[in-house]
């Protein structure tokens, strides 16, 4: 019975998505992008492995042709052989410019300002808010006319709101859209 219900679902949205169009004004995106860090720090007496999850979940409405607002509610999961391990949560806005598009592809710049909470524990536990802002330069393949496939390449800046520090970060991430526009 899941199984049905699960595969209604999958072709209802699939068959939603393929009656709408992609960056036009008054359309919408829907999906998230994420990344995995596997990391090994080794030193003369030992070596700790560092993993990190970055998932990026967003929905987006275009305010006007190829540009799109929204919000995102980035998790991101840290944790190694030591005990240690971190999460950080929180709620962002971000803006989206899609340009240099064909039928199949699109470069686009994002910007996004957010606020966070970080907890980490371990052998020096602590908890913060701290705010963040980035910018980033993508790239969308098209799988079908309403669902792309992207990638992005990102600068992020958290700082602390207790000015304990401050963090940049350089990444790229991976991840799905869907397009759904509205009806004409």
């Amino acid at each position: 019975m899941k199984k049905i219900i699960l595969s209604q679902l999958l072709i209802s949205i699939l068959f939603i998505a393929n009656s709408f169009g992609q960056t036009e004004k008054g359309s919408f995106l829907l999906g998230g992008n994420g990344s995995l860090s596997l990391t090994t720090y080794r030193s003369s007496i030992n070596m700790i492995s560092h993993k990190i999850i970055n998932i990026n979940p967003n929905f987006g409405y275009f305010i006007k042709d190829n540009l799109a607002i929204g919000i995102k509610t980035p998790l991101y999961l840290e944790g190694n052989n030591s005990d240690i391990f971190s999460l950080s949560f929180g709620i962002n806005a971000f803006s989206r410019y899609y340009f240099a598009k064909t039928e199949k592809t699109s470069f686009f710049g994002s910007a996004n300002y957010g606020l966070n909470t970080f907890q980490k524990e371990g052998y020096s536990s602590y908890s913060s808010n701290q705010y963040s802002a980035g910018i980033g330069l993508g790239f969308t393949y098209f799988l079908t006319k309403n669902i792309g496939f992207e990638t992005e390449l990102l600068y992020d800046y958290s700082k602390n709101f207790d000015n304990r520090y401050g963090e940049d970060n350089f990444g790229m991430n991976f991840g799905f859209q869907i397009y759904f526009n509205k009806q004409k």
